[in-house]
């Protein structure tokens, strides 16, 4: 189990997503493209598949905010936006 070894309020997502960041070369070396979940600055879970990783957490952790992603070189989300514009005639 990975540690950020960081005191902060765990009912913030923010903070979950701050340990994701401290954590993120060390998940980089040994879970790259695998869906982790980090719950009270600590990674608890992983696997493969984020379905049955989420199945999981909704069983061991039911009613608590826990950060699921999938381990990627870039550690912040990339959001693309397509816009698509319909002209009439």
């Amino acid at each position: 189990m990975l540690d950020t070894s960081m005191t902060y309020d765990s009912t913030d997502p923010k903070n979950e997503q701050l340990a994701y960041h401290a954590l993120h070369p060390i998940l980089l070396a040994k879970y790259i493209g695998k869906y982790i979940a980090i719950y009270k600055g600590k990674l608890i879970d992983q696997d493969d598949d984020q379905l049955a990783l989420v199945d999981r957490l909704d069983n061991s952790h039911p009613n608590q905010f826990v950060l699921v992603r999938q381990v990627q070189p870039n550690p912040e989300q990339e959001y693309r936006r397509i816009a698509i514009r319909w002209e009439t005639n």
